[in-house]
């Protein structure tokens, strides 16, 4: 290599510049990520460092040739805004709402227009606490958790967020009761005299133990053409798993698949025909059913943990449930440790 010259190099994905001084040869990282505008920057320095070297005036520290990263100056408002942004096609909408949420106390906080990288854990703990005045610690811990993925999105070299969950202290609550079969049969049943239009999407439910919003978006295309299984891509986890249909939901669905229905139209629509929203469907059908039966209220996400139990129960594999469910093994085993296992799934209704 001739005296001075500088050759630029692409190491993964980080500019690096080779050059040799005093018959030794130099690598040095100047910090700039590989990109067109990083290239030309790279190309200055390369001219400046080889000037140096012929002129006697090398900076042996390398101090002189180094890049300041430009200044992050991003309010914790605005970095949320942008991981909340980025979260939107990736979580469901009942998730969303979360989010939306923080926004909203973000907005009417001082915390909020605060430089994201300023935040101390003495701010985070002040912020935890004055939460905790008007909210339950549970879903105070959720915010908390959510702030401090947003820290690891941002790739923050401190989180802040991460001590502060340690100062909220979430009393153990009972889980709610599945439903019984009765209660099943007789949810089924009113939904059947007042409502057919969502009995579908009920029995579904109950059924398969779908995450709600997984439901909702559910296409014909992601039904095999025997309807004999369910292909669900999970929003919450990004993962994709396979159900099998039981003889009594494959009959359901060649019954309401319309005769035009392409591979992108919804399994599960309104009367109009819209993506059915879950708050809607809650307000008005699905208390309103618990109440007319006498039955205590549950979410209509219940559906999901009556399916587990009812399966566990009845003796389906632990391993075979999580996969349908899109359930860690290690989380089902915590949950359901007193149920056993079967070949295939029962039918609920």
């Amino acid at each position: 290599m001739a005296k001075g010259k500088v050759t630029v190099e692409r190491i993964k994905d980080t500019i690096r510049l080779r050059f040799r001084v005093d018959g030794k040869q130099q690598a040095f990282y100047p910090g700039l990520g590989y990109t067109s505008d990083n290239l030309l920057r790279a190309e200055l320095l390369k001219r400046q460092i080889e000037t140096d070297i012929d002129t006697g005036e090398f900076d042996r520290t390398l101090k002189r040739y180094k890049v300041d990263k430009p200044k992050d100056n991003k309010s914790l408002l605005t970095a949320f805004e942008s991981f909340t942004a980025y979260k939107t096609k990736r979580v469901e909408q009942g998730t969303l709402y979360k989010y939306w949420a923080l926004i909203n106390i973000l907005k009417n906080s001082k915390l909020g227009n605060k430089c994201y990288l300023s935040v101390t854990e003495e701010d985070a703990e002040k912020f935890v606490l004055k939460l905790l005045e008007n909210a339950e610690p549970i879903t105070v811990k959720d915010k908390v958790c959510i702030l401090g993925a947003c820290y690891k999105w941002l790739k923050a070299p401190v989180n802040p967020w991460v001590e502060a969950q340690n100062l909220i202290k979430v009393t153990p609550k009972q889980p709610r009761d599945a439903f019984s079969k009765h209660e099943v049969n007789m949810i089924i049943s009113e939904f059947e005299d007042w409502y057919p239009h969502y009995l579908p999407f009920v029995k579904f439910a109950f059924q398969t133990g779908c995450r709600s919003g997984e439901q909702v978006n559910l296409t014909w295309g992601s039904i095999s053409t025997e309807f004999k299984t369910c292909w669900i891509l999970s929003t919450k986890t990004n993962k994709a798993r396979r159900i099998p249909l039981p003889e009594n939901l494959q009959e359901l669905l060649k019954h309401i698949k319309p005769s035009d229905a392409k591979s992108t139209d919804l399994v599960f629509k309104t009367f109009e025909g819209h993506k059915v929203n879950l708050n809607n469907f809650n307000n008005r059908y699905w208390k309103v059913v618990l109440e007319t039966c006498s039955i205590e209220y549950r979410p209509f996400y219940c559906t999901r943990h009556t399916a587990a139990t009812r399966f566990l129960e009845a003796g389906v594999s632990p391993v075979a449930v999580a996969q349908i469910l899109g359930h860690d093994i290690k989380v089902l085993m915590k949950n359901y440790a007193n149920l056993i296992d079967c070949p295939e799934l029962p039918q609920m209704f």
